[in-house]
């Protein structure tokens, strides 16, 4: 945590990359209410009868469908996701310091806040929800549409302007970027959480994600503290923030969270989250350096910062797909993982296997 100098001299501004490591934490919040929410539409919606629930007098047994649940509307906590990352690019922008060579506009700090924010926390949404699909297909939109929008602002600035340069390369990129995530915005709540039937498979299972969550927070907290003590390299330039934040978190998550799942006998299932640790967290530096390059308008070294940043924000992507949506094991595979001993005349049977 950072601390204000005393009141005896100027308060010191933030510096960017710890001020950015706090603001990260604003969306979980939002997390808890949308699982508060989920558990109450479940427990206040009429469950339909499931249509292919077996008939006791045809003699035959069909395997139960998974429940149909009346959808609500839940658009409002992603538009609480994307008001506090507005909120608190807002506030980076009032309070951070940068390079002289590599400081951003005020709305070019709002713009890649909001976009690194709100790419991680809203599809996070959609998972407590039980939405997988929906929010795996949120995150690329809110990953490829504020660059791509960020892109045609650059074109139509610099035309008006009949002179391709710094400026309205910079003004354009920005406004673009700040339009592309209004409207994925308003495509999310508007859209991807708009009230319609679900499929609601995971009836009765159980969700241990909090188990991850605390393997990769306990990452992650190792390594922010290491960031906050300014390492520098052998030559003695200061290493991003960032990085060490990422290498320490991905470190202990790559083994402790497909741990988790191996002590609840879901091999496979932590074979996964070994894979996407692995695989898939580290290929956050793509967006995240389009993103911030976008957001920004091409500053000095945003490549760089960009893609530092977006190994983190790899790092907690997968990490919220892992606690929210690998780590839900279904109730009738939590009940094949019992044991259970059957006795008859001259016949001993056991089934199911050992966790």
């Amino acid at each position: 945590m950072l601390l204000r100098e005393p009141a005896a001299t100027p308060p010191r501004r933030w510096h960017a990359g710890h001020g950015k490591m706090r603001a990260a934490a604003i969306g979980v919040a939002v997390l808890a209410v949308a699982h508060a929410g989920r558990s109450a539409e479940a427990q206040s919606a009429p469950v339909a009868a499931a249509p292919n629930a077996p008939d006791p007098t045809d003699g035959t047994s069909k395997e139960p469908s998974a429940q149909q649940v009346p959808g609500e509307w839940y658009g409002w906590q992603t538009l609480a996701v994307d008001g506090l990352a507005l909120g608190a690019g807002i506030a980076a922008a009032a309070t951070l310091e940068f390079p002289p060579r590599e400081r951003p506009s005020a709305a070019g700090v709002i713009a890649s806040t909001w976009y690194g924010l709100g790419a991680l926390a809203a599809p996070s949404v959609h998972y407590a929800h039980g939405r997988t699909g929906v929010g795996v297909g949120d995150f690329g939109v809110r990953l490829v549409l504020p660059p791509t929008v960020g892109f045609a602002g650059w074109l139509a600035a610099c035309t008006a302007r009949r002179h391709f340069d710094t400026d309205c390369a910079r003004s354009g990129w920005t406004a673009g970027s700040l339009v592309g995530l209004a409207g994925a915005a308003a495509l999310d709540a508007g859209v991807l959480a708009s009230p319609r039937a679900f499929d609601q498979d995971d009836a009765g299972g159980t969700w241990y994600g909090w188990q991850t969550f605390a393997i990769d927070a306990t990452g992650v907290g190792l390594g922010a503290s290491l960031a906050l003590s300014s390492p520098r390299t052998g030559e003695g330039e200061k290493i991003h923030p960032a990085l060490p934040t990422w290498a320490i978190g991905l470190t202990i998550g790559l083994f402790g969270g497909p741990i988790v799942h191996f002590a609840h006998g879901r091999w496979g299932t932590g074979l996964i989250s070994l894979g996407a640790r692995f695989l898939v967290g580290p290929l956050g530096a793509a967006p995240g350096a389009i993103g911030y390059c976008a957001a920004t308008g091409g500053v000095h070294d945003c490549a760089a910062v960009g893609a530092q940043w977006g190994l983190l924000g790899g790092l907690v992507a997968v990490s919220l797909f892992d606690g929210l949506v690998l780590a839900n094991e279904p109730a009738e595979e939590k009940a094949a993982s019992s044991v259970t001993l059957y006795l008859g005349p001259g016949t001993i049977g056991v089934t199911g296997y050992l966790p």
